[in-house]
C-alpha cells in the first residue's frame, strides 16, 4: 500500500483489522471514484454514487451453525476479514507490504461453483482484479460449470 494513503496508518496499528472486497465488473467506476477521494476527508458512502453497504449474514462453517451479520459492499462478490501480522516498511520509499490472515470471509454462492471462486453463470459480471494505475483484470470463467 502506498505510504500516503489514510489506510495505511490505520493498517499500521497494533492488532489492525481490516475488511477486503472483491468487487465485480459492476462496480468499476464506483471503485475508480472511492479511489480519488480520502476516507480521511470525506465518508466514501456518503459521497460515492453507488457504493452502498448491505448486510449478509455468516456461518462458522458447515457443522457450525453460529451466525453473525457482517456489512459489505452491495454487488461484491467476497469479502474477507483479515487480520495484520506483520508491515514491512522496508520495500521501497514509497509503499508498505502488509501482510495478514483472513479471519473470515463471505462469498456469494453465485461466484462459487464447489472448487472455484468464479462466477457459475455467463450472465454474471466478472470479479476484479486490481493492476494499479487505475487499471483491473476481469476474473471469468471459460467453460459453464
Amino acid at each position: 500500500i502506498n505510504r500516503r494513503r489514510h489506510s495505511a496508518l490505520a493498517l499500521q496499528q497494533e492488532n489492525a483489522r481490516f475488511a477486503l472486497a472483491v468487487a465485480t465488473a459492476t462496480l468499476e467506476p464506483v471503485l475508480l471514484h472511492v479511489g480519488s477521494c480520502s476516507g480521511k476527508e470525506v465518508n466514501k458512502f456518503e459521497v460515492v454514487s453507488g457504493l452502498r453497504e448491505v448486510q449478509v449474514q455468516l456461518r462458522k462453517g458447515p457443522k457450525n451453525s453460529r451466525r453473525r451479520e457482517l456489512q459489505v459492499i452491495e454487488g461484491s462478490a467476497a469479502h474477507l476479514e483479515c487480520q495484520v501480522y506483520k508491515v514491512d516498511a522496508d520495500v521501497d520509499n514509497d509503499h508498505l507490504l502488509i501482510y495478514s490472515s483472513v479471519m473470515e470471509c463471505y462469498v456469494d454462492e453465485s461466484y462459487w461453483n464447489g472448487k472455484h471462486f468464479v462466477a457459475t453463470e455467463s450472465s454474471l459480471a466478472p470479479h476484479l482484479s486490481f493492476l494499479g494505475s487505475q487499471r483491473f483484470a476481469y476474473v471469468m470463467s471459460d467453460q459453464a460449470p
